[in-house]
């Protein structure tokens, strides 16, 4: 039975090269020429050194047999050979034995026929050549298909490195811009804390020679100071009155005062005398009184 070459498997492939099959035995199993059937290795296996291996071993296997390696320059050079031999002798008709028995292709059982041949000790040393063999193709499977997968990883991690790369360069970018207005803004910072120092440093020279003429002015103006019967004291225009002293303390003194200008003076006015005796003397007045008693105690205390 012959089967397509598309149907096998690159492990069912290796698993009859190991029995022995070559190329004439491909081609006539799975009825493909050796071109079909090269072109077919290369398309399997990708690495060059498997297609290395797997050649090798068919030739080895066609060794074995005692035949030619059959590959395609091999069979077109054969060919050749058959035509010009053709051409030469007369073509004579083969019998129908000997036509089947060349048109049969070598089977696998053959190798195991010839191994049987060698001697034990060489029979079990290439037994266990053959399995440590399929036992490193395995794992050179496997190491292909992580590297493939590795591959694979490393391609995605490639693409996220150049994501990352971009943002990694426009935050720098941002940074920079960043850093250029922090540096801006320090310096406007700096710049207005030393004028706020020179302004402060200013403003207390300045407030004490205010506060200075103030004075003065207080000192050289006199307030008109209108004190009526009915307790009441009032500064002309828009002067104000300054009290540094406690009237009531001054008062309380006052009731036990038996001082003669005080004799004539009722609670009330006493009262307002402790209000005239606690403004500030640095203030010049002039005092205006209804009550000549009133006045007279306020001049004898003051003098």
């Amino acid at each position: 039975m012959t089967y397509s070459i598309a149907s096998i498997n690159a492990r069912e492939l290796m698993t009859k090269i190991k029995k022995g099959f070559n190329v004439s035995d491909f081609c006539a199993q799975y009825a493909c020429t050796a071109e079909e059937f090269s072109d077919f290795i290369n398309n399997t296996f990708q690495q060059e050194g498997k297609r290395k291996e797997i050649s090798r071993k068919l030739r080895s296997n066609e060794k074995q047999k005692g035949a030619p390696p059959a590959t395609p320059r091999a069979q077109a050079a054969r060919k050749a050979k058959a035509k010009s031999k053709e051409a030469a002798m007369p073509e004579e008709p083969a019998k129908p034995e000997e036509t089947a028995a060349s048109e049969e292709p070598a089977k696998p059982e053959e190798t195991v026929a010839s191994e049987s041949n060698a001697a034990p000790d060489e029979r079990t040393e290439l037994k266990k050549l053959r399995e440590r063999e399929e036992e490193l193709s395995l794992e050179v499977a496997g190491i292909e298909s992580s590297h493939k997968e590795a591959w694979t990883e490393h391609r995605a991690a490639a693409d996220t490195i150049g994501v990352l790369e971009q943002k990694v360069e426009q935050l720098k970018h941002e940074l920079e811009q960043i850093t250029s207005d922090y540096e801006s803004q320090l310096a406007i910072a700096r710049a207005a804390e030393q004028s706020m120092n020179e302004a402060s440093e200013l403003w207390r020279t300045k407030r004490a020679e205010l506060d200075e003429i103030r004075s003065s002015i207080l000192a050289l103006s006199t307030i008109k100071v209108y004190v009526y019967d009915t307790g009441e004291i009032e500064a002309e225009g828009e002067a104000e009155l300054v009290f540094v002293n406690d009237s009531d303390a001054i008062y309380d003194r006052l009731l036990h005062d038996s001082s003669e200008c005080l004799e004539d003076l009722r609670k009330k006015d006493l009262r307002v005398l402790s209000k005239l005796l606690a403004l500030s003397k640095e203030q010049r007045y002039a005092f205006a009184f209804e009550s000549p008693a009133l006045e007279k105690a306020y001049s004898c205390f003051c003098e």
